[in-house]
């Protein structure tokens, strides 16, 4: 259901357990549904973009059963030979999804939701040529997987090669695959760490990642860890006026943007660290510049905390924030100026100004992107008076629970039915 909320100046306070990683979660139930036998993956997240990956994962033939706390999956024994898909916005579940269906020899249409049928997948169809065919909102694939010896040039996401390392492991066979320029290679980390939980090692030289003949997917169970890329909001809300706590982000993390609370430290922000506890207090941080290429997510908190600097802000390398769920930097930058922020654009770059408060009494556009809706909730301690967030139910994507959370933290907000 569509919904707008009204966010009213306020604090935020208190303590979150963060959902589990929304990546990790992907990643362990591609690979679970393509071991023989019964895995654990744990615990449970209801948010759409994970929906679509069990979804997608249930039409290939895996059988998952949902306890209270985790997913019960039954890898397939079968592969199709034709399918029909639909996935509504996960990125992820899509490029994880094309080569694992080249790897079975299953086609596939696919259709797709109308953000997601904005976002690239041009590394597969250079790499596939004729057998992944996308036409507006469907992708049509009928393809094989490729020999493994791969020299792969620049890809337009690390989704890409993550996927291409299950396909092959699916299949067991040696694959070697050197990627001459990789954007968020952290993720592909994140990857291998998921493939040797489930008995595929993933051995990096460099650019180059290696896959050996015979290792094969075996059953397992994970606890995933908390999402990385959440924690940053909240850590960056308590700065702007907490404090805030998180719970459940693990410090020998490899989620990329775990790096959040070392970068908060560097900015001389007041952050503590105890108890299993990451606690973010309200003040003021030093100016900064910093570049956002490998850690696009955190634009975000990134601009949250820019706003209670002692001096204007530079995100750099933002220009791959343009083809996620919105063009990211023209919708963070329309956002705050609509809030009295001063914002400059460069070619590669956005330059915010502090501010001491936030206007308020604004109508502001989620833009079907639950990142920017999560970020303008949390101003709330900066404004002076309430803003309305259109599209707010974007936050279903990856966090149903955030407005519910917001509230038990002691903001004010009202839910209203959306257009």
């Amino acid at each position: 259901m569509a919904y707008d909320v009204v966010i009213m100046p306020g604090r935020v306070r208190g303590n979150v357990t963060l959902p589990p990683s929304k990546s990790l979660l992907h990643r362990a139930l591609f690979c679970a549904a393509f071991a023989p036998g019964i895995s654990t993956v744990g615990p449970r997240h209801d948010c759409g973009d994970i929906r679509d990956t069990l979804k997608v994962l249930k039409a290939l033939g895996a059988s998952i059963e949902t306890t209270h706390d985790a997913y019960r999956i039954t890898g397939i024994s079968n592969y199709k030979d034709t399918v029909t898909l639909s996935i509504d916005a996960s990125a992820t579940t899509l490029r994880l999804l094309i080569p694992v269906l080249a790897a079975t020899r299953t086609a596939a249409t696919i259709s797709l939701g109308p953000s997601l049928a904005n976002r690239p997948i041009t590394s597969y169809e250079h790499l596939f040529g004729s057998g992944v065919k996308k036409h507006g909102a469907s992708v049509i694939i009928d393809a094989a997987l490729p020999p493994g010896n791969l020299v792969l040039g620049q890809l337009e996401s690390s989704q890409v090669l993550s996927g291409l390392l299950v396909a092959f492991a699916i299949v067991r066979s040696t694959a070697t695959i050197h990627v001459e320029s990789l954007p968020s290679a952290a993720y592909v980390t994140l990857t291998a760490s998921v493939l040797d939980i489930a008995g595929v090692r993933v051995v990096q030289e460099g650019g180059v990642y290696r896959l050996q003949s015979g290792e094969h997917l075996r059953p397992f169970k994970v606890d995933v860890e908390g999402d990385a890329s959440h924690a940053s909001l909240w850590l960056a809300c308590g700065v702007l006026g907490g404090p805030l706590s998180v719970k459940g982000l693990r410090d020998t993390s490899l989620q990329a943007d775990a790096i959040f609370p070392a970068l908060l430290a560097s900015i001389k922000a007041n952050i503590t660290y105890e108890n299993g506890l990451i606690t973010a207090f309200p003040g003021r941080v030093q100016s900064f510049r910093l570049s956002v290429d490998a850690h696009p997510d955190l634009a975000f908190a990134l601009a949250l905390v820019a706003l209670h600097a002692d001096g204007p802000c530079v995100l750099s390398d933002v220009h791959r924030l343009r083809i996620k769920e919105s063009d990211r930097v023209e919708a963070i930058a329309a956002s705050l100026r609509a809030l009295g922020v001063d914002v400059q654009q460069g070619q590669k770059t956005m330059t915010i100004h502090p501010m001491s408060s936030l206007r308020g009494d604004v109508c502001l556009e989620a833009n079907d992107d639950h990142r920017l809706a999560m970020m303008l909730a949390l101003c709330a301690p900066l404004l002076n008076a309430p803003i309305v967030i259109r599209g707010a139910d974007a936050v279903e994507k990856s966090y149903p629970d955030f407005f519910t959370q917001c509230r038990a933290l002691g903001l004010t907000l009202t839910q209203q039915k959306g257009r």
